[in-house]
């Protein structure tokens, strides 16, 4: 069990890291941050298939390991380790990118969703 939270849970991590450092990167170029759906739809895509592999995950050791049954509590703490360590990998990255190569950009992006939600509520 724990093979496979670790292996899944690195899949995971590694998909929803590559997904956020990419737009974080892409979205973020000279003094200006570009915001919008598609950062939105690309973000949550990346958060869906790495997820999913909790579901793979939890299947793959049913039908392996545990003879086709499982219980809800043994699959419950697949999905929670797996979910565990994509979230670290995910908050890790997030630091390293962050500190790294874009020191400021939490300042641009507030100042956008700021000047963008003023435009939107003058009409």
């Amino acid at each position: 069990m724990k093979r496979t939270i670790l292996i899944y849970g690195l899949l995971a991590g590694a998909v929803v890291s590559l997904f956020m450092s990419t737009t974080m990167l892409l979205t973020a170029t000279g003094d200006k941050i570009h915001t919008g759906a598609s950062s939105m739809v690309i973000g949550y895509l990346g958060m869906l298939i790495a997820f999913a592999f909790i579901f793979v995950a939890v299947k793959s050791y049913r039908d392996g390991t545990s003879g086709g049954t499982i219980s809800f509590a043994k699959a419950f703490g697949i999905g929670l380790g797996i979910s565990l360590i994509a979230s670290t990998l995910y908050l890790a990255t997030w630091a390293v990118v962050y500190h790294a190569f874009l020191p400021d950009y939490m300042e641009k992006y507030c100042a956008v969703m700021i000047a963008e939600a003023k435009t939107s509520l003058s009409g």
